[in-house]
């Protein structure tokens, strides 16, 4: 959906569509530190359930180095 949007900036002239792809970039920067938030949140609450780090892991397709490192990282890294 974003692609698509993106693919019609094409339109615009340079510096607008310089700035344009700008906005879009600080934008998906915040989108991607927010829902980093949300992952880590997640995995700490499965590990509260009871989830092992293997078993998170193993259900996400992830290795257990990646989660723990996800589990590691403070909220503002």
């Amino acid at each position: 959906m974003l692609a698509e949007g993106v693919g019609e900036l094409g339109h615009l002239e340079p510096l607008p569509r310089a700035r344009a792809t700008e906005h879009l970039a600080t934008f998906a920067r915040e989108v991607i530190g927010s829902l980093a938030a949300v992952r880590r949140e997640a995995f700490r609450e499965a590990r509260a359930d009871g989830l092992t780090l293997t078993e998170i892991a193993d259900q996400l397709g992830v290795s257990v180095q990646a989660v723990s490192q996800v589990l590691r990282k403070r909220p503002h890294d």
